[in-house]
């Protein structure tokens, strides 16, 4: 019989495999001003004084390569509700701002997971540099004792005899 060279395995879960390193949730949309809807709140608050998105018009995005806020120019009912004043280059200013803001969250995410790795690393390590004495061993297992029926006492349904 011919010898076959094997496939790697194909874990259900990927969490399974051993390389496995969770991801850092990724936006999906691709202007960073408005968030692919058209309104360029985060532009409105950064260059409108007083900005109040409950009461103000809705800024317009005029984000460069972002169609989203053109597909309102078409509708004539919402000329009203809109506001056109926002210009390209805040636009860009403000996607720039929020990539950058994403950028140091994500890298801060990074952080926080490496040092909880690290972190985690530490606690197998026994702290103790020699073992318990006959003394000392009988004393924890008190103390062990004593605390497990104090947790009983608390969580156990008492049970009348009689």
């Amino acid at each position: 019989m011919k010898e076959r060279k094997k496939l790697p395995r194909l874990p259900m879960r990927r969490e399974d495999d051993p390389n496995y390193e969770p991801e850092i949730w990724q936006p999906d949309w691709q202007c960073f001003c408005c968030k692919d809807t058209g309104f360029a709140i985060y532009a409105a608050e950064m260059f409108i004084d007083g900005y109040n998105e409950e009461r103000d018009k809705f800024p317009v995005c005029q984000n460069p390569g972002c169609e989203a806020g053109k597909k309102f120019g078409q509708v004539p009912d919402l000329k009203y509700s809109l506001d056109w004043r926002l210009d390209a280059a805040m636009c860009a200013e403000a996607d720039q701002t929020k990539r950058e803001e994403w950028r140091e969250w994500a890298r801060r995410q990074q952080q926080k997971r490496q040092k909880v790795e690290i972190d985690l690393s530490t606690i197998t390590k026994n702290l103790r540099k020699g073992s318990r004495t006959p003394t000392e061993e009988m004393e924890a297992r008190q103390k062990h004792e004593a605390v497990l029926a104090e947790l009983n006492a608390l969580y156990l349904p008492k049970v009348s005899v009689g």
